[in-house]
């Protein structure tokens, strides 16, 4: 009952959405055939996922004939990124004003963790404004292009009234609430104060959420990132890159370039062994030597394999769970001889962080499903053996419909060939047709029985069926 939704774009775009949206639930009600998404392009060890027009909660489904992209479409495009081993970053290619405020917070929290695992970089050679760049700041690298526009932190939230519209169509609503400020932004009553004040508060905290996470990217306080970027205003070209909203301007082929660099890196690591879940390892690198220095020192660096995830992984990371840190000391190289050539290093064995509890969660969610499932069977089951009982009954009324039509029609001297052909429509058309010619021609009253011996005679009430019969015997 509210007609007011909180929009992170452009006031056209998102009036535009709503007509869009009409269009694609008409295209549902013809049971037209939803387009088929394509998680991403692939080039080289680089997944491409385009981010453009409106972006609408869920997925797109219909609304991509219009341009739309869906945040659900866009994170199965990134798991999909991150379960395939011939990939080494993802860029993310946008062109958008931005969409919906729902969904777009957590979608860009799991572009920032990806980003852990394979680095992102977003490229804009549009715009990448409001809901848009709120994904975009979670890039590890930012390229716009010198002609882009970017930035509008800033939530709209648009109420409609149609209240005038009603009066005109001669609609009167009553609206009853229970809870004082149950829907007091619906369209069929003008917005009060107290309800436009709510609104303004709704706004304002969801575009803190928004400054915050592009500030905490960027890392910079909250103070200098409402200085510098915040207000809701654009910025063209280089002033994209003053204001700190973009790492670098240039053309597609330089965050491609950019792109493929970190692919050349993260594939180049080495892999988790075979039997632990893929997270974090720590691995060792040794210095070469020199007079001064008998033995190098190891130092660690914490690394994530992104090859070969496991699905316990892929959950934790989707659901926001960190994938776990080196806990396990390195043991020091043993030393070697100044004259020695380097020794190659080999990775330590370290404790891996379980993930029993999320494993259970998801288990527990299976088996919960699996139990659903069935008992839809069972419904369904039922359902079939209930509407095999009606269709026998059916049968067996419409035979019986048929045999009497046969015998009205030989009672009113008509042919019955084409009465064992027909099927049950026109068995029950055929039905009310004669049997209406049947009343008109066979008005036929009580007919008296035999009366016992002694007695009065006994009328009873005959059939007009059986009477037309005997008739026609008689003759």
């Amino acid at each position: 009952m509210n007609d007011s939704i909180l929009y992170c774009g452009p006031e056209a775009d998102f009036y535009a959405l709503e007509k869009r949206q009409e269009q694609a639930t008409a295209m549902v009600m013809r049971g037209d055939t939803a387009p088929v998404h394509k998680p991403f392009d692939q080039q080289g060890a680089v997944a491409v996922v385009d981010v453009s027009g409106s972006l609408v909660n869920g997925h797109a489904g219909f609304m991509s004939f219009f341009g739309a992209t869906g945040y659900a479409d866009i994170r199965d495009s990134l798991v999909a990124a991150i379960s395939d081993s011939s990939i080494g970053s993802i860029l993310l290619n946008i062109d958008s004003g931005g969409g919906h405020v729902a969904g777009v917070h957590e979608l860009a929290q799991l572009i920032s963790r990806v980003d852990k695992v394979k680095p992102v970089v977003a490229y804009t050679g549009g715009t990448m404004a409001s809901a848009a760049l709120w994904l975009g700041s979670s890039a590890r690298h930012t390229v716009a292009a010198e002609t882009a526009m970017v930035g509008s932190v800033g939530i709209l939230q648009v109420h409609i009234d149609r209240t005038e519209q009603m009066k005109q169509d001669g609609i009167k609503a009553t609206v009853i609430r229970a809870g004082a400020d149950k829907a007091l932004a619906n369209p069929y009553e003008p917005l009060s104060d107290k309800a436009k004040a709510m609104m303004e508060d709704q706004a304002q905290a969801m575009y803190s959420v928004f400054l915050g996470h592009v500030a905490e990217q960027k890392n910079l306080p909250i103070a200098t990132a409402e200085k510098k970027f915040g207000g809701g205003r654009m910025f063209v070209g280089q002033q994209i890159a003053d204001a700190g909203l973009a790492d670098k301007i240039g053309s597609y082929e330089a965050a491609f370039s950019k792109a493929t660099q970190f692919a050349d890196k993260t594939l180049g690591k080495g892999k988790t062994p075979s039997n632990m879940p893929n997270v974090r390892v720590a691995s060792v690198v040794t210095t070469p030597m020199s007079a001064d220095n008998a033995a190098s020192q190891p130092t660690t660096e914490p690394v994530m394999d992104p090859k070969n995830l496991s699905p316990e992984a892929l959950a934790a990371l989707a659901a926001g769970v960190e994938l776990g840190e080196p806990v396990a000391a390195v043991e020091p190289a043993p030393a070697v001889p100044a004259a020695a050539e380097p020794v190659a290093a080999v990775p330590a064995p370290v404790a891996v962080p379980v993930v029993n509890e999320l494993v259970a969660h998801l288990q527990a969610s299976l088996d919960k499903a699996q139990a659903d499932v069935l008992a839809a069977k069972m419904e369904a089951k039922a359902a079939v053996d209930s509407l095999a009982t009606i269709k026998s009954q059916f049968d067996a009324s419409v035979e019986i419909a048929r045999a009497s039509v046969r015998t009205m029609t030989v009672a009113l001297r008509g042919k019955v060939d084409a009465v064992a052909s027909m099927s049950a429509a026109e068995v029950l058309a055929a039905h009310a047709s004669v049997a209406e010619q049947f009343k008109a021609q066979f008005k036929a009253g009580p007919v008296a029985a035999t009366a016992p011996e002694g007695g009065a005679p006994v009328k009873v009430a005959s059939n007009p069926l059986f009477a037309a019969l005997l008739q026609s015997r008689q003759k």
